[in-house]
């Protein structure tokens, strides 16, 4: 599970409080908002919807889920009978196709409050190389929102992670 998919999370005061520094236009995080809440509340979602709901143009819509995922916040998938909107990115703290390894080192450092230790540095060296970038930054974003911020605790999340996968 991701850190913002715990139900302790309001992801809608997530959004409100990191508009800012996501760089989002108040009617960009409408939607983003609107497409959170027609997934939270399991109801049809397409451009349609949104338009109405948001009291929007389609072509406003149109326009706001092109330049959203030019951000890289919104994934859209086209399936036989339905869009797929993936707004995950916009919870991660770098889009994970621009992010390089010595941010990971620089995020951890970030999140710690403090430069990384020696025996830190090779552990995370060890999760680069065993597991995905994206699993990684999770599994912080995780510690950090349960307030159990170190490794020990970060690798239980990977390794639970990976098993749960293998299943």
């Amino acid at each position: 599970m991701n850190w913002w998919d715990e139900p302790h999370i309001n992801k809608t005061y997530w959004l409100l409080e990191n508009i800012n520094s996501l760089n989002l236009t108040s009617e960009e995080a409408l939607v983003l908002l609107m497409i959170d809440y027609l997934t939270t509340t399991h109801q049809e979602l397409n451009p349609q919807v949104i338009s109405q709901k948001c009291n929007l143009s389609l072509d406003k819509i149109d326009e706001l889920i092109t330049s959203l995922s030019l951000k890289n916040y919104l994934r859209l998938t086209i399936q036989a009978d339905h869009i797929s909107f993936d707004y995950s990115n916009v919870f991660l703290p770098v889009p994970l196709d621009k992010i390089d390894l010595k941010e990971i080192f620089l995020l951890f450092e970030e999140e710690f409050g403090r430069p990384l230790t020696q025996p830190e540095m090779v552990q995370l060296n060890k999760w680069i190389k065993t597991y995905q970038k994206f699993d990684i930054i999770d599994a912080l974003r995780y510690a950090v929102v349960a307030k159990k911020l170190n490794f020990n605790y970060i690798n239980r999340i990977l390794e639970n992670k990976q098993n749960e996968s293998k299943k």
